[in-house]
């Protein structure tokens, strides 16, 4: 149960993370990609930094230039972190746990 609860605790941290690069600042209450600009590198972004140096450097500039951060955004959708982070939270709390009706209940 106790690796049960940390995966279903990384999935949520997950889905919130691509929140942030999904949902519109209406709905977030925040704007877009706000906890990028605050330089909070999430699961989507380290993802997104091993697959585009451009997006480093980006990020290392703190989004000194104008639309740095929008263009920062574009290359983590670009690069798939959101897909492979969708993947994860939707997979791993449940692994650990034998086939039956308890975990097609979860």
């Amino acid at each position: 149960m106790c690796e049960y609860g940390k995966n279903l605790g990384l999935s949520f941290q997950i889905v919130d993370d691509l929140l942030d690069f999904k949902q519109s600042a209406e709905q977030l209450g925040k704007r877009a990609g706000a906890d990028l600009a605050k330089g909070n590198l999430t699961a989507l972004v380290i993802y997104a930094l091993e697959k585009d140096l451009m997006l480093g450097e980006i990020v290392e500039s703190e989004f000194s230039d104008s639309g740095s951060l929008d263009e920062a955004i574009s290359l983590v959708k670009r690069c798939g972190g959101n897909r492979a982070s969708t993947g994860f939270s939707e997979r791993e709390p449940i692994m650990l746990f034998r086939h039956g009706h308890g975990k097609n209940t979860l």
